[in-house]
């Protein structure tokens, strides 16, 4: 097979493992169809690889790998950003595809033991067989073991600043509410990992395919708050440049500032999207909205949940879409802008709330859309209420969806051609519970 150029060299290492077997291995592997759709993995087996075999153990943790390969910040946290675990699985199975057919041939078979990040190149007579490797691979298990509980000192520093006092009480009961659902949701999806789909529809299969990860991206209740507190708007620039923490002149606001606190909502949609998509679970991760790079918009699969003050990532699909979200002040409430209204349509749809502390009607939006680079597709639940978007996901995750949404589109779907469109509907609200949500109108967006 012959190894692309772009592949043939190592950022470090050209001289050191120029010729070595294990290397040559390596890029053969990368080249191979089993990886031609997965440019991450592609990266992630080339790093651990180079590290291993260039004698850099210490290099290959959740930490250094999710900084060097996944992009993620210098200060990010592994026990909260789980993607090098949900991507190692996935090249684990690449790697013995490989190995059992392109590869079948090949004198070793590279492996990454379970619980373990660096790989060992067993010779093809030993691979099927519990015997003693090479000196090279017991060096780098060693060196595993050394390394695994590694964490980096503003990880420690991290750690030491979660134990100031909390200064407001109900943000906190927020968080550990949150907290709490989507650790039930996950050991309810565990036990029904093997359960068949409810229902097939368009937006489910594109969403969790074979090719993709898929990322679950949470609503930020912090942004809510300073955004609310300050009576300002924070957009998509402001919010990765860090620039909106300008506005936490406060204890208290920089306080709210620095925490990673979503809405019990939130949780709840993703536990039941997880419950829906159980063949997804090996390829789903689920990300804070702060964690999130441009890239993965580029190359994943996404759920966004939230409008774009609660995630701001919302505006990057904004351009395609007709029934846009903003924020009054002047009417204290949030509410859907009609960009070209339809004959009966109204140009803005406007939370009905009789009182400041009260609302009977919100509005919700649905939006599936193509990725950025039209690889992959993006879900979009929101709403001009927490209630509104409550009652959008459930709308969304009712076994009926898929009839209801084509009866109401007049969808004609061809296999392997998303189409793509945007519902809004009206939930009605009594104590602050959604107690219907219904249709209102919708628009096909063109896959340009």
């Amino acid at each position: 097979m012959k190894v692309p150029n772009s592949l043939a060299r190592t950022p470090s290492n050209d001289h050191t493992l120029s010729g070595d077997p294990k290397w040559e291995l390596t890029l053969r592997v990368v080249a191979s169809s089993s990886f031609q759709k997965s440019p991450r993995l592609r990266k992630f087996l080339l790093y651990v690889c180079e590290k291993a075999l260039t004698s850099h153990p210490d290099d290959v943790h959740e930490l250094q790998i999710g900084i060097n390969v996944f992009e993620r910040r210098s200060d990010y946290s592994p026990t909260e950003d789980n993607i090098v675990r949900v991507e190692a699985v996935e090249l684990r199975k690449k790697l013995q595809s490989y190995f059992e057919t392109d590869g079948k041939n090949e004198p070793f078979v590279i492996q990454i033991p379970k619980g373990a990040y660096l790989p060992i190149f067993v010779s093809r007579q030993l691979s099927g067989q519990n015997l003693q490797v090479g000196e090279v691979e017991k060096t780098i298990l060693e060196g595993q073991a050394k390394t695994s509980r590694y964490e980096s000192p503003s990880l420690i520093k991290a750690r030491v600043t979660r134990s100031l006092p909390v200064l407001l009480v109900f943000v906190l009961l927020l968080a550990l509410a949150a907290g709490w659902e989507l650790n039930r949701a996950s050991m309810r999806s565990q036990r029904e990992e093997t359960a068949p789909l409810p229902f097939r529809d368009s937006v489910w299969n594109n969403l969790f395919d074979s090719d993709h990860l898929t990322e679950i991206v949470l609503s930020d209740s912090c942004l809510v708050l300073i955004q609310e507190i300050t009576h300002t708007h924070v957009t998509l620039a402001d919010y990765l440049s860090g620039k909106y923490l300008e506005r936490a002149t406060t204890p208290e606001l920089q306080l709210i500032a620095i925490r990673q606190f979503t809405g019990v909502n939130a949780a709840q949609i993703t536990g039941d999207i997880l419950r829906l998509n159980p063949r997804g679970h090996g390829r789903v991760t689920v990300r804070f909205a702060r964690d999130v790079a441009l890239e993965d918009l580029k190359t994943d699969n996404i759920v966004l949940i939230g409008s774009r003050r609660s995630n701001p990532w919302v505006e990057l699909f904004e351009s395609q879409r007709n029934f846009i979200f903003e924020f009054s002040e002047r009417l204290g409430t949030g509410l859907y802008r009609n960009i070209s209204p339809r004959p009966g349509e109204l140009k803005e749809y406007v939370n009905k709330a009789p009182h400041a502390l009260t609302t009977e009607e919100a509005y919700g939006v649905i939006a599936f859309v193509p990725n950025l680079s039209h690889t992959g597709n993006v879900l979009i639940i929101e709403g001009s209420a927490s209630e509104a978007l409550e009652g959008a996901a459930e709308f969304l995750t009712d076994p009926q969806f898929a009839s209801k949404l084509e009866e109401r589109l007049k969808l004609r779907r061809k296999p392997g051609f998303p189409a793509y469109f945007e519902v809004l509907l009206k939930t009605s609200i009594i104590k602050a519970k959604p107690r219907e949500t219904m249709y209102v109108t919708h628009r096909l967006i063109p896959n340009r």
